[in-house]
């Protein structure tokens, strides 16, 4: 799990609990970056924060790459 400090405009907002995993999807090795869960009302399992389509994608290479750069992953 990882915190990343995401600032637009100025204003900065703090996203904690990322997860950052392996995985092994059709016998390749993964790394996924996914958002934070809480159980809502009915018990189900849900996104804590969603991101816009367009921001996603950029905000997993990102925790990717500083993963990547601490030591505590590596590429594929």
């Amino acid at each position: 799990m990882v915190d990343v400090t995401i600032a637009i405009h100025g204003i900065e907002f703090k996203v904690r609990g990322l997860h950052v995993s392996r995985e092994i999807m059709d016998g390749n090795h993964a790394t996924s970056v996914t958002s934070p869960l809480h159980r809502d009302t009915d018990g189900q399992w849900s996104p804590t924060i969603t991101f816009p389509v367009e921001l996603h994608q950029p905000l997993t290479d990102i925790v990717l790459a500083a993963c990547i750069d601490a030591g505590v992953c590596r590429e594929a």
